[in-house]
């Protein structure tokens, strides 16, 4: 207790220049506003970095659409986002993502396993459908038929969803639910046997007929908002500063310091 009194009273004095008044700094209140500032520059730089990371990924998005769609078949890595064409065979696996919104409405991502060669496999994601009001049941799909030609996007995933015990459940023989888009999850999937599943998923084209509803997202935050944030962030941290300032420069006592 003792000591707690001791560093809400001590304080650095210093006079500034030949005014009558000084600036009274406590110390332990001094820390804490270090550590509050210290926070809300980071944030601040943060947003920055996320901002340019924004204009990257929209300028490589560019760059992908200008590019003539090449065969999947030919491409050993190919880039995120790059426009693919793909032939195989349709399997019957096929996997409902939940928890995707769509214009305020839930729904799920459709996902059919696709067999482009005898040892790989490629999940192709058929777009958005609506759930139905009783969760316990997965709305009813058109099935593709057995072999398909056709065009899409590649899209690698972005970063690893949390996603607890159970988040995979077998709907029936072929059919599952996945609580988030996870490549773990994906790969417990029974696979024909030596096969190998490509590290990505095929969006398909909007064009196609296979489909329902795609209207793909590529950014869910604009490098304009995140530059606001930025914006946002830093103006907390001079609110701070000038906070402090009012609140510890004080009057000189008559005697002097």
């Amino acid at each position: 207790m003792n000591m707690l009194k001791v560093l809400l009273t001590k304080c650095l004095r210093i006079r500034l220049f030949q005014s009558n008044r000084v600036l009274v700094v406590n110390y332990f209140l001094f820390t804490i506003f270090i550590g509050l500032l210290v926070i809300l520059l980071n944030l601040g730089f943060w947003q920055l970095d996320r901002t340019e990371e924004k204009k990257q990924l929209i300028d490589q998005m560019q760059t992908m659409k200008q590019k003539a769609p090449r065969s999947l078949a030919v491409l050993d890595v190919p880039d995120d986002y790059q426009e693919v064409t793909f032939s195989g065979q349709v399997l019957a696996e096929t996997v409902f993502i939940a928890n995707e919104p769509n214009k305020g409405r839930d729904g799920y991502n459709v996902l059919s396993l696709i067999q482009i060669s005898n040892n790989t496999v490629v999940w192709l994601n058929r777009g958005w459908v609506e759930a139905l009001p009783d969760r316990r049941n997965l709305p009813a799909v058109n099935s593709l038929p057995s072999q398909i030609e056709a065009r899409g996007e590649v899209y690698y995933q972005k970063g690893e969803p949390v996603l607890f015990d159970g988040a995979l459940q077998k709907k029936s023989e072929h059919t599952w639910l996945l609580q988030g888009f996870s490549f773990k999850y994906l790969n417990s999937i029974p696979m024909p046997s030596n096969s190998k599943l490509l590290p990505f998923i095929i969006r398909l084209d909007p064009s196609s007929e296979y489909g329902f509803e795609r209207d793909w997202q590529y950014i869910a935050m604009p490098p304009e908002k995140h530059l606001a944030y930025a914006i946002q962030w830093f103006g907390l941290a001079f609110t701070l500063i000038i906070i402090f300032l009012v609140t510890s420069i004080k009057k000189s006592n008559p005697d002097g310091f």
